[in-house]
């Protein structure tokens, strides 16, 4: 029926909801920016134990870079599985990778907010970006305001969707674990809390 698209009794019906959804939902975030080379940049690194933190940027379109740290396991020696850790709001990547000020610290101890940085002792390659308005991509904010709410009602004005942005950036974070000698491009996840968790939601639906 109408008020019932896909069938729970039929198994052999998802395929095609599937796609429904799957158009639905990119009509929705709308148009995606024009793809560029990533044209990846690797900076410092750092040892950190049991895998090396490398500082990374690559650019997602024409006029926006992603800063992010890429964690590589001292034992990886041939291409294996890779996360893609999202974090939420707050001070971004570097919490995910168990980096920051006091303050950070204690908010990774309540909500184990360092799944990077543990995911990467586990023995999986990581890449862990910044989302648009956080760590090294924050942008000034009037005072008094909200950033995320300044965010998008600027972006609603300006024709554009901050979660739609944030998607295409982590859609092309995926192409560069894919590229990674030591990855195995068929063997990615994702992982995210809060926001994060949002946009692992939402990248799981529009991205194969």
């Amino acid at each position: 029926s109408k008020a019932d698209p896909c069938s729970v009794e039929d198994a052999g019906a998802i395929p095609a909801w599937r796609e429904r959804c799957r158009g639905r939902l990119a009509e929705l975030l709308g148009p995606d920016p024009e793809p560029v080379p990533l044209d990846l940049e690797v900076g410092g690194a750092e040892d950190c134990g049991t895998y090396t933190r490398h500082r990374v940027v690559f650019d997602s379109e024409a006029t926006m870079s992603v800063p992010a740290f890429l964690l590589v396991p001292h034992a990886r020696v041939e291409p294996g599985p890779a996360v893609l850790a999202i974090h939420g709001h707050g001070p971004g990547k570097s919490e995910v990778c168990g980096l920051g000020d006091d303050e950070s610290r204690r908010a990774i101890i309540e909500h184990h907010g360092d799944y990077g940085h543990q995911l990467a002792e586990l023995g999986y390659v990581v890449l862990a970006p910044d989302l648009r308005l956080f760590g090294e991509r924050a942008d000034w904010v009037l005072p008094g305001k909200y950033p995320c709410d300044l965010n998008l009602v600027h972006a609603y004005a300006a024709g554009a969707n901050p979660l739609a942005l944030n998607l295409w950036d982590l859609r092309r974070a995926l192409d560069v674990l894919a590229d990674h000698p030591l990855v195995d491009s068929s063997r990615l996840g994702v992982v995210g809390l809060s926001y994060g968790g949002t946009c692992t939601l939402f990248l799981a639906a529009c991205d194969e």
